[in-house]
């Protein structure tokens, strides 16, 4: 009788190791999906980090320029493999610099820095990341010279603000992201890119937070009729 008790206690505790070994993976592999390897290392000890927090962030949004053009010319399929090639290696170079890939919408990408783990540098990794993500284009072009039918070239815009940051999904589906007017503002720098004929669009706040080695220049000031407060506008030399 106390043989078999321990022998049934021991498969018991075996059962639940492995089970909460398995557990403990698909927590990371949720994680990863989203995360660095790195970070999600991190967040398994300190889940805390995702909980809802009003923090300064620096936050890019980038596109491929003129896309509709391209992926209608190179057909579904060649459009599909050359914005996923694209795509990787712009995340690349976001992550390389410790930025998250917050969302994707085809040939747009949202990134931001400074949470959920602060960092001072934000502004500045961002701005370096997106140096690195336009020095990419001659590399990615030689790829697929074959095949496009114009040049590669992407636009940025990049705004430093509070945000609200937090899991916008729920316990299975993780959406980590941030919510207020600094969201809005994100977009509007980039929406200036267009409009401006400019590659990286940057706000006075980033260009504020940035060190004397990068080179910005006044552009214009944002009064869109339907934001309460004007923004200003700076070029970021890459």
């Amino acid at each position: 009788g106390s043989v078999l008790q321990l022998l049934a206690a021991g498969a018991a505790a075996a059962y639940l190791s492995r089970l909460h070994e398995q557990q403990a993976l698909e927590h990371r592999a949720r994680f990863e999906q989203f995360f660095s390897p790195e970070l999600a290392r991190a967040l398994e000890d300190h889940a805390g980090l995702l909980l809802p927090a009003d923090c300064e962030v620096t936050m890019l949004c980038c596109a491929i320029r003129n896309f509709g053009i391209t992926a209608e010319q190179l057909g579904p399929r060649l459009a599909h493999d050359w914005v996923n090639d694209v795509m990787g290696t712009l995340f690349d170079c976001i992550r390389s610099h410790g930025g998250l890939v917050i969302d994707t919408w085809g040939d747009e990408l949202f990134a931001l820095w400074g949470a959920p783990v602060a960092c001072s540098d934000h502004a500045a990794r961002a701005c370096t990341a997106v140096g690195e993500m336009f020095a990419t284009q001659p590399r990615i072009e030689r790829r697929w010279q074959r095949v496009l039918p114009g040049p590669l070239d992407f636009s940025a815009g990049i705004h430093t603000g509070t945000a609200r940051m937090g899991n916008m999904g729920s316990l299975t589906r993780l959406k980590y992201g941030p919510l207020g007017a600094a969201v809005t503002d994100v977009r509007r720098t980039h929406r200036a890119t267009q409009q401006l004929q400019t590659p990286v669009v940057v706000s006075a706040a980033t260009a504020a937070s940035l060190p004397a080695s990068f080179c910005t220049r006044r552009l214009c000031r944002d009064e869109a009729v339907e934001q309460a407060e004007p923004l200003e506008l700076h070029e970021l030399s890459l």
